[in-house]
């Protein structure tokens, strides 16, 4: 192919071998120089994927790109930000449509996989639990389930270890940390709620007097408080 009286550049030029001569004024031509365009490096192929939706035993979601496979290669589930691993685990907290593309080494981009990942259709949700601290004259506290599900138990973890499956009612709780989660029927688990039951509170010390009886010229005695003040 001939290109003529460009003084420089030669732009948008089609994949090819070239040859190039420089002529100068008086028309002497120069040795020519062969270059070759080579083609584009056409883009990897459609990923082939599979989806693996996230149960109450496993609580991510998996995606697996099967191909194309290659270590000048890197994915992406979403956006921008790619990895060199074809295996991507996700939360899946709502319904996530996402879109699998795989990129080589020179950049080029393939076309997407869609896919749906939906989440554990019977998790319990995070229970909402109401705690009572003792009082004066108590030694423990309780604590209460608030949205409490007939069909739904309940485990509660402390101090004194593991109490359940119950109905998500407790009581003669000690004071410490607690960690409670909601159970489906069939086995699915809630994210725990965590609460605290503080210590009884301390009354005041047994208090100490000065009694100061009756005299002669004072019928009545006296008794001061010297403790606690």
């Amino acid at each position: 192919m001939v290109l003529h009286l460009h003084p420089l550049r030669y732009f948008q030029i089609s994949s090819g071998t070239y040859s190039i001569v420089a002529k100068s004024s008086t028309l002497c031509a120069s040795p020519p120089l062969t270059v070759v365009i080579n083609p584009p490096s056409p883009p990897p192929a459609t990923p082939t994927i599979v989806v693996e939706q996230p149960s109450c035993t496993v609580p991510l979601g998996k995606v697996t790109v099967t191909d194309p496979l290659g270590a000048d290669l890197e994915y992406t589930i979403g956006g921008n930000i790619y990895q060199s691993s074809p295996i991507f685990n996700v939360e899946v907290n709502a319904v996530i449509n996402f879109s699998i593309k795989v990129k080589n080494a020179d950049g080029c981009i393939s076309a997407a996989t869609t896919g749906v990942l939906n989440p554990v259709a019977d998790k319990p949700s995070k229970p909402n639990v109401v705690a009572t601290d003792p009082i004066c004259g108590q030694t423990s506290g309780s604590a209460l389930v608030s949205d409490n599900i007939s069909s739904i138990s309940y485990t509660i973890s402390g101090p004194g270890g593991n109490i359940g499956p119950g109905v998500g009612n407790w009581t003669n709780l000690q004071s410490g940390n607690y960690s409670v989660v909601a159970i489906s029927a069939t086995g699915c688990t809630s994210n725990p709620s965590t609460f605290v039951i503080n210590p009884p509170p301390t009354g005041p010390s047994m208090p100490t007097a000065l009694v100061t009886p009756p005299t002669c010229t004072e019928p009545k005695g006296v008794i001061t408080i010297t403790s606690p003040k």
